[in-house]
């Protein structure tokens, strides 16, 4: 009965414990990134055919990320879709201007794209109301070149309601 509550409590006030267990494809997490350079613009998702295999997507936020979180997205840690027209609407509109001479320390909220259980893209991500974008070690910090692009897409993820996600 204890742990029932203990487990549930987070979910009450909104917050998840996310724990990412899914096996990596190791070196080929975010393998089919292009080499671009400095002040390239690249569409992440561009190589991903959501139509072949199960997939998923989660915005897992932290909690020093909790206070400046979008409005749209406060109240959860952790949003997911498995929407395939959300995924597509995402590798469509979802391009990023490269900026790899700059690095944001304190991204600490994780994007997460899995395909049929696999992860196969992860990377840093802010969704605040100011402020969008990617945090990659291969390309450094990403905006949007489309400033709506990123709130337009992660506001459609449903709120994973679950005390303990297994991602």
């Amino acid at each position: 009965m204890v742990i029932v509550v203990i487990a549930t409590l987070p979910t009450l006030l909104g917050y998840n414990i996310v724990i990412p267990t899914s096996e990596m494809m190791n070196d080929k997490v975010n393998g089919r990134l292009p080499k671009r350079k400095t002040g390239d613009t690249l569409q992440l998702f561009r190589s991903y055919d959501f139509s072949d295999g199960k997939w998923a997507a989660y915005l897992v936020v932290a909690a020093d990320d909790r206070a400046d979180i979008h409005p749209k997205l406060a109240g959860r840690t952790c949003w997911k879709t498995t929407d395939i027209a959300v995924l597509k609407e995402m590798q469509q509109r979802w391009t990023f201007k490269i900026n790899s001479d700059a690095d944001i320390a304190t991204v600490t909220s994780t994007f997460y794209l899995i395909r049929d259980g696999v992860v196969v893209f992860d990377s840093g991500i802010v969704a605040d109301s100011g402020t969008q974008g990617i945090q990659m070690r291969e390309y450094g910090w990403m905006q949007p070149t489309d400033k709506q692009a990123v709130m337009d897409v992660l506001t459609k993820f449903k709120a994973v309601k679950w005390p303990v996600v297994f991602i």
